[in-house]
């Protein structure tokens, strides 16, 4: 209960800066280009290095709470 009321009590609207923002800000995305090897997002291409790791738990996670305010998810 106690974690929970932590979590509740923070500035609504705001996330954390994270190395992987894409994932928080689009994670259908950000999972569809961990499928494939390259994306041409990048001058010549670049490699989706440790993106498949994320497929699962955590991309589900961001998936299924991409519909719920970011600072819950």
């Amino acid at each position: 209960f106690f974690l929970a009321l932590v979590v509740l009590v923070q500035p609504w609207g705001l996330t954390a800066a994270d190395t992987k923002h894409d994932l928080v800000a689009n994670p259908a995305r950000f999972l569809a280009g961990a499928l494939h090897a390259y994306t041409d997002t990048f001058t010549l291409g670049q490699l989706q290095n440790q993106a498949y790791g994320y497929l699962f738990p955590q991309g589900l996670f961001f998936l299924l709470a991409d519909p719920l305010p970011d600072w819950i998810a």
